[in-house]
């Protein structure tokens, strides 16, 4: 039997919530540490404001190698720190409560092991972007047309904005769950 980090994903808690307004085009779970990547999703954020979109962003984690301080002052060199609000520390429950509020999850660091992050969000019904080449080169194959894109560093923003203009066509939660 097959079994990684992200089997342990509860569909019972990771899960769609009705009526609760998708106010944050962009969400990423991830640690407060540079492998992670923060400031190349800022970059990309970034290149979308200037060419006339300004995504609103939630970031959820906690400290690992950096603090929230740092994470902001990444965000301030790229001039998008007013497009970002910061969930530290959060429960599972309300992890897929900021999740529901979400329309694409954002998984952008090159390696990675087995990310659970990536299950919860389709679990709770929400596409998600990886790096192209992620975990060295490996495809992950749970992104797919059901699930997600891939995307590379210099078409990030185009491929960010197809998924927030498009997320509801995904079937993320049918995908995760069969």
């Amino acid at each position: 039997v097959s079994i990684s980090g992200n089997t342990w994903v509860d569909a019972n808690v990771f899960r769609p919530l009705h009526g609760i307004e998708k106010d944050f085009d962009l969400i990423s779970i991830a640690a407060w540490t540079h492998y992670k990547r923060h400031w190349a999703l800022f970059r990309a954020v970034a290149r979308m404001r200037a060419m006339g979109r300004t995504p609103r962003l939630a970031l959820v984690g906690y400290p690992l190698e950096l603090t929230t301080t740092d994470i902001l002052a990444q965000a301030r060199l790229f001039e998008i720190d007013d497009l970002i609000e910061i969930f530290e520390r959060l429960t599972p429950t309300e992890v897929n409560t900021v999740l529901n509020r979400s329309k694409v999850h954002v998984l952008w660091s090159r390696r990675e092991g087995v990310n659970r992050a990536i299950i919860e969000a389709m679990a709770a019904g929400v596409p998600n972007v990886v790096r192209h080449g992620f975990n060295y080169g490996y495809h992950y194959p749970y992104i797919n047309d059901y699930t997600g894109k891939f995307a590379t560093e210099q078409d990030l923003p185009n491929v960010l904005i197809d998924m927030i203009d498009n997320y509801q066509l995904y079937s993320t939660r049918d995908y995760v769950l069969s």
